[in-house]
């Protein structure tokens, strides 16, 4: 497949997961109104940590190349739902607010589960 219709691909992908994204956000926020730590964009990257790694597992063993299906969930869905720069944002905000123990837990938690849960969701599916 070419370049510009993969791209459309992992662009439809995208505008599903930053939507998804939103929603998810929006309903965290709801439940937890006036929180001092942001769950909304910690729920969302780890989600997509465990996610990634499912998916991740359960293709390394089924291809040899990235299908469609692959690209479009994990660089278009899983790429648009899990958020970096918001993730940067809410880590300057505790630096800016001198909030040193939040800004680290909050770092801490999302690397080392963000990673656990990748780690995880790879092993379940490749068994």
């Amino acid at each position: 497949m070419e370049v510009l219709k993969l791209s459309l691909l992992v662009g439809i992908g995208g505008f599903f997961g930053t939507s998804l994204r939103f929603i998810t956000t929006a309903l965290v926020e709801r439940f937890v109104p006036m929180s001092t730590f942001p769950f909304g964009t910690f729920l969302v990257n780890i989600i997509g940590c465990l996610c990634i790694g499912i998916f991740a597992g359960y293709f390394s063993s089924k291809i040899s190349e990235p299908s469609i299906f692959y690209l479009f969930v994990t660089i278009g869905l899983l790429g648009g739902y899990t958020t970096f720069s918001a993730f940067a944002y809410e880590a300057q905000l505790f630096i800016q607010n001198g909030e040193i123990v939040k800004l680290t837990l909050y770092i801490a938690s999302q690397v080392i589960v963000g990673i656990l849960l990748a780690l995880l969701g790879y092993n379940i599916t490749r068994g």
